[in-house]
């Protein structure tokens, strides 16, 4: 049935994507880990002395970097060893003031996220309509660019979509009707174009940062490849080299974007947390000269 198949389909890709987000989420954890242990043993020591100012923003440096939980004493311990420390840092910040520095890094809009998971929702629904669109033998319906050689909108059959067809003794071949077929095919041209225009405002959005624009041009390279692909199989009539190939790389493009929308929120939940622990600093240190004033 070719809703068995669409769901064979779906459940592949689910599980390679699944296996992205645990590859990133351990690339991830390693980097924490690799930054707790690279720092000397006399630094997590509360009783010694104050550090000196390159010690201590090594220090905070690396607690930035962390993004696991810590209980209320470790909380209550570092809180306080970054007390004794801050006079030590303070000169420092002063000299280095002068400095040249670089811009702010980038930090995420929740307008972006939102922009991001409509991306990969798009993508998602793309690849739903692809393998519909397999399943039911509707590739080769219409061998016209841009449009469908029939009158595909009074053609326009929404049945098309029933997920549960009548029962046949086989569905090799389709069972559905020419129409039918054109309605899938068809919309599986407008949902290309959906993506074309959700995905290029995704990458516009990511071009505008410089530590995002990477990413956005993996991205808009396999958006391209993607689309010669599919016109390539309607041209062509569905060689099936090329018709492999458009499956993997709307895989690839499957990947890209769910690899965005993890870097995205991990990058935002770090800048929320940056931002929490400056303002928990900037009390201590107001509480602080309060309490010594």
């Amino acid at each position: 049935m070719p809703i068995v198949v669409m769901g064979h389909l779906l459940g592949g890709f689910t599980i390679v994507s699944l296996l992205l987000l645990l590859a990133l989420r351990v690339r991830q954890q390693a980097r924490q880990l690799k930054a707790l242990l690279a720092l000397p043993s006399d630094l997590l020591d509360t009783t010694s002395p104050a550090l000196s100012p390159a010690d201590a923003q090594k220090l905070q440096h690396a607690f930035d970097e962390l993004d696991f939980e810590m209980s209320h004493q470790q909380v209550i311990s570092v809180d306080a060893m970054k007390r004794a420390n801050e006079r030590a840092t303070h000169e420092q910040q002063i000299k280095d003031s002068d400095a040249a520095e670089l811009p702010p890094a980038f930090t995420p809009t929740k307008w972006l996220l939102t922009l991001a998971a409509f991306a990969l929702i798009t993508v998602v629904g793309q690849i739903m309509l692809g393998g519909w669109t397999a399943a039911n033998y509707a590739a080769v319906v219409c061998t016209q660019l841009p449009l469908c050689e029939v009158d595909w909108l009074a053609q326009y059959d929404t049945s098309a979509f029933a997920p549960i067809q009548p029962e046949h003794a086989s569905y090799q071949f389709g069972v559905l009707d020419y129409a039918q077929r054109v309605t899938i095919h068809v919309t599986h041209r407008i949902g290309a174009v959906v993506v074309c225009g959700v995905v290029g405002a995704f990458v516009w959005q990511l071009m505008r940062s410089p530590q995002y624009r990477r990413l956005a041009t993996v991205i808009t390279v396999v958006l391209v490849l993607q689309i010669l692909l599919g016109i390539t199989n309607v041209l062509a009539h569905l060689p099936l080299a090329v018709a492999v190939s458009h499956n993997l790389v709307g895989l690839i493009l499957l990947l890209t974007v769910v690899a965005a929308n993890y870097r995205l929120v991990l990058d935002y939940r770090q800048a929320q947390h940056n931002a929490a622990a400056r303002l928990l600093s900037a009390k201590a240190w107001i509480a602080e000269e309060h309490h010594h004033g």
